[in-house]
């Protein structure tokens, strides 16, 4: 019985750390601001196997601390990136915009810009 609870515990620690080795927070945000069109190009890299099952879960724009849109997503747009634009009408100089991108498995990540 106990080499049995042994090989048991043995497995579920494999499961555990195999799941967590392939779940990863997005590796890197870019943003990009268009001040003519006043559009917001957000660029998140986070590289899978399988965009359909593992991708970004969503993307949250703040500005200056309040929430002006967030986008659910059900894939992404490739294995190695989900990008989307957002049109910020009334913006100025000084403004701050956050980006939160959410991995469906696990982690978030944020980056933040400052309306030049």
């Amino acid at each position: 019985m106990k080499n049995k609870l042994n090989i048991l515990c043995v497995f579920l620690s494999f499961f555990i750390f195999s799941f967590a080795a392939l779940a990863h927070p997005p590796k890197d945000i870019k943003l990009q601001w268009d001040p003519l069109q006043k559009i917001l190009s957000v660029h998140i890299e986070h590289v899978v196997d399988n965009p359909e099952k593992h991708h970004i879960k969503s993307i949250k724009v703040e500005v200056n601390g309040k929430i002006f849109e967030e986008r659910m997503y059900k894939t992404q747009e490739n294995s190695k990136i989900q990008i989307d634009t957002f049109k910020i009408p009334d913006i100025s100089s000084g403004t701050n915009i956050t980006v939160t991108a959410e991995c469906n498995i696990f982690g978030t990540m944020k980056k933040e810009i400052v309306i030049p």
